[in-house]
């Protein structure tokens, strides 16, 4: 069915063509005037790619105009002709990414025979006719700078007006990074200046960014990023390269120093080669680029173990003062974990078991021996001795410090530079005729990692989680010229984001077909246990998001019209996204079996007779019970949590929760770049934006009945009713399902904003002071509205913990909260069952208010950015330009949250009373609140009395 609507969409688009897109091509215009400047009509103008050798012919209309809407970015030599005149010619004309250059020509009277060349600086700066504000990055700048990581991204914040990952004062949600015309951030994470895959200095050939845009041709940010790929030309060109980063020369660090270590071992390779050329010359050209990389690290680690008494079930402490490493200010042992007496001890190290008295009798008639699973003296076996005492209490834990070996290391969110890589990149340009040219590329990419999130083994011989991500970019365009004045491109393309992340237990390889052999099991179902003392060990990082997947794709089809007529040239077009993330967290692990979580510890039973031991004191308490639980095997709690599936299911009986998002947004635009005067051009533009209100595929996401008004409960429904105590004025809050799919499928999460009209206006003059076209002042507004998917922005909302779609299973809910339990209690629910009595949807009882409850406002509308600019360019020298800018940002909607259901301290006398104390009176509040309390001069003098503004309170 997708196949079938993109179809017919690409359809729609060819016969269609009244349309517009985002373009990464070039504008090239202007006028041709004779030395009188009288404009001529009729002249030739000719713009030849002099890499590809690519013409492309356009003629001076009535008002002497030309125009060229979309030129491939490169190097060209422009050209102006007509009988009678000398051919005027521009060479080295450098036409980047998005870049609107004017280029006006004064022909001499003469034969053609006779010609003028004219050089130009390398950027074309100051020929720019665009009002938009921002930096752009030549090859040659991207090729030639130092980049320690060599990805492009991170040359951003050299731009002005950009602070890391936020541009001219936006937030990260406002910022549109695009490649080839087609958006390429992550469709899940807000993570700004950032792509789905690595882009490589050898990949692009120009970035620009525009952090102030006044165009109503950029949509979806008030911030822009926009890179356009390499591309073959008529001569065979290439390169390898290799990239070695490694700590050789670095120094070593104060900790590493300080613990008598060498120096954290980390080497980088990155590797590849690529080469361009033509398939046919002047005809069909291509470009290939293979990348590879591979990172190894060595950093020393310290992990927590149990000393050799502790194994045993023995117990070390001093009399009189608490356990302490050798960090603190009162140390129990030395460096080599041998003890040492401390300031304050009441008596010699003492010992005990914690199983029982020195007369055999237990101290905890629950616990009087070790586990007898197993699971626990199998874990001991695999733990190594303590080298290392700035961990734990130094007599019973330790640490184990040794060289912890990462291959390959990314970030949480998949936008890491030192991934293990293969990417291949590939990009085909066929010139049909002087009138139809395609293009093509793509890039396929495998990365490999690992992250602390998903779990790297505290202990040398564990199981480490892993990260595989496998992105993928595909553009496509077809640019026509249908007639002398009208320019037809097409665009479609598709961004795909495949990130999972596995802790060890879940990893779909022989390392976690390892790690689960090693979890306990009870009555065949295998669970994954949290020690007290040692809760991460050869497993770990498995609850929370350390396990966790998405499938992020975006499909993007677009079109561009330009027509030149007089003075204007207009250029309409439209856009539409379909983009959506199929997402889990978590244990909703939709692949792989459902480990229930089983906590270690006392839970209602508490451990009994240790507390009772004469000099053990404080923290050293717990140590030791907690000792005692880990060696015992004794259950604090087991959970796992039930969801639904389907809006037709009435049970809570699947454990797995995968929400897929949908969201589908498109444009609209109308501009004109209008040439008022040789050296004055005016832009004008009105652009049309909507963003729909995303939905589950599945119709499973919740909200209240009612909308926004439902999330007040019997207190009303609005803010007005809230800070009322005792108010009844509306209902008791009820969900139900919403959105596509569901039992309503036409109640939305919010209500559709569908006035989104964005103004642009600019100009740009070359001002005739100070030399012809030495000195360019642009200035611009725009209005950009935002809007785009953002699926992670309120993870309760949009990865489905609802109340009412989700319940969990514990000790409590299945009626043994009371009960002692260890790894072989036979009545330990394992596996868990699920839930029964409890229907999704339910309404809540009034005294239950530990349940979250999120939701939107039903009026909720897009926000929007105006941005102000003015810019002075003045050309010093040759490729040596001076620039001074002005830019202001002023943000309109923008989304925030804030709670209604914080502590009322105004209608209830709180805050009066705080007042009248603050100011040195009695509240008669705070005298019946504090009733029956007595803080006076004696005792507890620090705690009775006090100075504020000059009057001293007693209690």
């Amino acid at each position: 069915m997708k196949r079938l609507v993109a179809a017919a969409l690409l359809l729609c688009s060819v016969l269609f063509t009244n349309t517009f897109a985002q373009t990464t091509n070039a504008t090239l215009g202007g006028t041709v005037s004779d030395p009188s400047r009288a404009l001529i009509p009729g002249v030739t103008v000719t713009a030849t790619n002099t890499q590809t050798g690519i013409v492309s012919t356009a003629i001076t209309n009535e008002t002497g105009a030309y125009n060229f809407p979309s030129l491939q970015t490169g190097t060209y030599k422009a050209s102006a002709e007509l009988p009678g005149f000398q051919t005027e010619t521009y060479n080295d004309v450098t036409l980047g990414v998005s870049q609107q250059v004017r280029l006006n020509f004064t022909l001499q009277v003469g034969t053609q025979a006779q010609s003028v060349e004219v050089s130009i600086a390398a950027d074309t700066l100051i020929a720019t006719t665009s009002s938009s504000v921002g930096s752009v990055l030549p090859e040659y700048k991207v090729r030639d700078l130092p980049l320690a990581s060599r990805n492009i991204l991170d040359l951003v914040g050299t731009a002005s007006g950009t602070q890391g990952s936020n541009f001219a004062g936006g937030r990260l949600t406002q910022l549109n990074t695009t490649r080839d015309g087609i958006p390429v951030s992550d469709g899940r994470y807000d993570t700004g200046a950032a792509t789905t895959t690595y882009v490589s200095p050898d990949l692009v050939d120009e970035v620009r960014v525009i952090v102030a845009p006044a165009d109503a041709e950029m949509g979806r940010g008030s911030g822009q990023i926009q890179m356009s790929t390499r591309s073959g030309t008529n001569e065979l060109h290439g390169s390898i390269f290799w990239v070695n980063r490694n700590s050789k020369l670095n120094a070593n660090s104060w900790n590493n120093n300080f613990q008598g270590a060498g120096k954290d071992y980390y080497n980088g390779n990155q590797f590849g080669g690529r080469v361009g050329g033509p398939i046919i010359k002047n005809k069909t050209f291509f470009f290939f680029l293979y990348d590879g990389q591979r990172y190894l690290t060595k950093s020393n680690f310290t992990g927590t173990v149990l000393t050799e008494p502790a194994r045993q079930g023995i117990f070390r402490f001093f009399p009189g003062v608490q356990n302490g490493n050798i960090l603190t200010n009162n140390p129990t042992v030395d460096r080599g974990g041998n003890p040492v007496s401390p300031v304050g001890a009441t008596g010699p190290l003492t010992s005990f078991n914690v199983f029982a008295r020195p007369d055999g009798t237990p101290w905890d008639t629950n616990r009087s021996a070790f586990d007898t699973s197993g699971w626990i003296k199998r874990l001991i076996g695999r733990m190594p001795s303590p080298n290392d005492y700035t961990l734990g209490d130094g007599l019973n834990t330790g640490g184990i410090r040794w060289l912890r070996r990462i291959e390959g290391q990314d970030t949480p969110n998949g936008d890491g530079n030192d991934t293990d890589r293969n990417q291949y990149n590939v990009r085909i340009d066929h010139n049909f005729n002087s009138s139809h040219k395609a293009s093509f590329s793509g890039t396929w990419e495998r990365d490999w990692a690992q992250t602390a999130q998903a779990g790297i083994t505290n202990w040398p011989g564990g199981y480490n989680g892993a990260i595989r991500r496998a992105p993928r970019v595909i553009t496509g365009s077809l640019v026509s010229t249908l007639s002398p004045t009208i320019v037809n491109e097409f665009r479609l393309g598709t961004r795909k984001a495949w990130n999972y992340s596995w802790s060890s237990i879940w990893r779909p390889d022989a390392v976690g077909e390892e790690a689960r052999a090693a979890l306990p099991t009870h009555g065949g179902v295998a669970f994954w246990p949290v020690q007290a003392l040692i809760p991460d060990n050869i497993i770990t990082s498995v609850s929370g998001a350390a396990t966790r997947g998405q499938q992020s794709p975006l499909y993007n089809y677009s079109d561009t019209l330009s027509w030149t007529k007089g003075k204007h040239a207009f250029k309409a077009g439209f856009e539409s996204r379909f983009t959506s993330s199929k997402g889990w967290n978590g244990t909703d692990n939709p692949d792989w079996v459902i480990f229930p979580v089983v906590a270690v510890g006392g839970g209602s039973v508490p451990v009994t007779g240790i507390n009772t031991i004469p000099g053990l004191t404080g923290p050293s308490v717990t140590t030791a019970e907690n000792l005692l639980r880990d060696l015992s095997g004794s259950v604090a709690g087991v959970s796992l949590t039930f969801n639904v599936h389907s809006p037709t299911d009435q049970n809570f009986t699947a454990p797995v929760r995968v929400k897929d998002y949908h969201q589908n947004e498109w444009g609209a635009f109308f501009k004109d770049d209008w040439k008022i005067h040789p050296n004055l051009t005016v832009n004008l533009g009105l652009r049309y934006d909507f963003y729909g209100v995303p939905w589950e595929k599945n119709g499973m996401n919740a909200a209240p009945v009612g909308g926004s008004a439902g999330l007040f409960g019997i207190s009303g429904t609005s803010i007005n009713d809230m800070w009322q105590p005792g108010r009844i004025a509306g209902r008791p809050t009820q969900l139900q399902l919403t959105g596509k799919n569901s039992n309503n499928p036409d109640v939305l999460f919010y209500h559709n904003d569908r006035n989104n009209f964005g103004p642009a206006i600019g100009l740009s003059w070359s001002l005739p002071w100070g030399g012809k076209d030495k000195t360019v002042m642009r200035a611009g507004y725009g209005l950009s509205y935002q809007g785009a998917a953002s699926f992670n922005a309120a993870p309760n909302l949009f990865t489905g913990n609802n109340v009412g779609l989700s319940t969990p299973q514990n000790l409590t809910t299945l009626g043994l909260g009371a009960a002692y339990l260890n790894f072989s209690s036979p009545n330990l629910p394992i596996p868990v069952p699920a839930p029964t009595g409890v229907k999704p949807l339910a309404q809540e009882p009034f005294d239950l208010r530990t349940n979250p409850l999120l939701g939107f406002d039903d009026n909720r509308v897009n926000p929007y950015v105006q941005n102000f600019n003015l810019e002075i360019q003045r050309e010093l020298a040759k490729n040596l330009t001076f620039e001074a800018r002005y830019i202001g940002s002023k943000g309109t909607h923008l989304y925030g949250g804030f709670s209604i259901n914080d502590v009322n301290i105004y209608e209830n006398g709180i805050l009066n009373a705080f007042k009248i104390t603050r100011a040195g009176g009695d509240a008669p509040l705070f005298d019946q609140i504090l009733n029956g309390i007595t803080l006076n001069t004696g005792t507890n003098a620090s705690l009775g009395q006090g100075v504020v503004n000059g009057t001293t309170l007693t209690g």
